[in-house]
């Protein structure tokens, strides 16, 4: 039973320490957020608890220098696990 226990433990916080995947922001089609042709991975970021491919959600990554400037309003469809600002 302790094993078993222990087994539990480690496949925990194996998964604890699955990364989360840069989503870059392109601006191709224009400011909005919630458009999932203006991000390089084809969707809008989102912070899930698990993918298959091993990531933790999405992050965000913006740029100040990109066609159109991501624009965050209050009717945010998803939420990304982190914003990182990207000034060119």
């Amino acid at each position: 039973m302790k094993r078993c226990w222990i087994a539990g433990w480690v496949l925990c916080l194996s998964l604890a320490t699955s990364y989360s995947a840069d989503n870059l922001w392109t601006g191709a089609v224009s400011s909005d957020w919630n458009v999932k042709e203006n991000w390089a991975d084809g969707n809008v970021p989102d912070a899930v608890w698990f993918s298959l491919d091993g990531t933790n959600g999405d992050n965000a990554v913006v740029s100040t220098t990109t066609p159109n400037i991501a624009t965050i309003t209050a009717d945010i469809l998803y939420t990304p696990n982190d914003i990182i600002v990207n000034s060119g």
